[in-house]
């Protein structure tokens, strides 16, 4: 028995790197950063929600015309203590021709997460918009309908026709209406520009358990030259966020901008949020200066300081909340 194990084990370390030489290959990210948050002790952070992961992901020839089947298993992890692997995150199969685009289905980022990450060069990082500083909205954070990962979804992305590029994605909810999320994204060199659009039905709720019904909106884009970098995007609120469908109660505005020079880029990021005039208190403004440095192609290292002011709705970092923070993270 002790020898049947012992010749699995090594058939197995043969078989898994040939395997992923076939038509699938093995990535990750690791990330650690070092955070201090007013009226908080400094922390060392490596929690999933900085995107620490491992996967597989590859595609495989068919006889269909000219597709592939493609597919991706990935799952979080936490770094700063012995939790280890803590959920899956996008995980999915599908199938991808040139000519005719992509179907995807199963768990994966939502349209309105690909463009927020588009805009924002601190992404997944301490600095990151979606972060604890709440520089744009909670749609491309969390995971569930309306989300920044979605479950139980089926996602179409067509072909690039002449630098544009569509995403329509359906998500399925029990007890509640199907959510429906779509994007189109033009790109020419130097130049970003999209717009999304997103409906959650009746019965969907946010990660804190609170029903979130409604629309939202968004258009942005991202311009470079020269090392130079500036992107916006405004998000408008018909429910989606709120969970106020009858009401459109707020505007979410980021600003992100850089220049790079060499291998060391130096950031601004700005986010405002504008409540409904009844709701005015709840105002709220936040900003972040950064540098991160490219130790190579796969790793970087950042610090930088924040600070956030109004707003005395648990939703946002409060009035005079600051973090001073920075970071390693590397890729495989």
């Amino acid at each position: 028995m002790k020898k049947s194990l012992t010749a699995l084990a090594v058939a197995a370390a043969i078989s898994v790197p040939a395997i992923a030489s076939a038509d699938a290959s093995w990535y990750g990210r690791a990330h650690v950063s070092g955070e201090m948050w007013k009226d908080q002790e400094a922390a060392v952070v490596g929690a999933s929600q900085r995107a620490n992961s491992i996967g597989i992901k590859g595609a495989v020839d068919t006889n269909l015309m000219d597709f592939k089947a493609v597919y991706k298993l990935e799952a979080g992890m936490v770094l700063n203590d012995t939790s280890g692997l803590v959920k899956q995150r996008d995980t999915f199969v599908g199938l991808s021709s040139k000519s005719l685009g992509t179907v995807r289905a199963g768990v994966m980022g939502s349209p309105w997460k690909g463009t927020t990450k588009a805009v924002d060069s601190m992404f997944t990082t301490s600095f990151e918009g979606r972060g604890g500083l709440k520089l744009t909205s909670g749609l491309a954070d969390g995971t569930g309908a309306g989300k920044g990962r979605a479950i139980d979804s089926i996602m179409y992305t067509t072909p690039n026709i002449a630098g544009l590029k569509a995403n329509a994605m359906m998500t399925f909810v029990d007890g509640a209406a199907n959510n429906m999320a779509f994007n189109a994204v033009y790109k020419m060199k130097g130049i970003t520009a999209f717009f999304d659009y997103l409906s959650k039905g009746d019965g969907a709720t946010d990660k804190d358990g609170k029903a979130s019904a409604g629309t939202a909106m968004k258009f942005g884009g991202k311009y470079s030259m020269s090392g130079i970098h500036i992107a916006l995007q405004h998000e408008i609120d018909g429910g989606a966020m709120t969970g106020k469908s009858d009401d459109n109660t707020k505007a979410v505005t980021f600003i992100n901008a850089g220049y790079t020079m060499g291998a060391t880029m130096f950031g601004l990021s700005y986010g405002m949020t504008s409540e409904s005039a009844k709701d005015a208190k709840n105002d709220h403004a936040a900003w972040a200066v950064y540098a991160k440095h490219k130790l190579d192609k796969k790793a970087m290292i950042y610090a930088g300081y924040g600070a956030a002011s109004g707003g005395d709705n648990s939703a946002y970092a409060g009035d005079g909340t600051n973090v001073l923070a920075g970071g390693l993270s590397i890729k495989f």
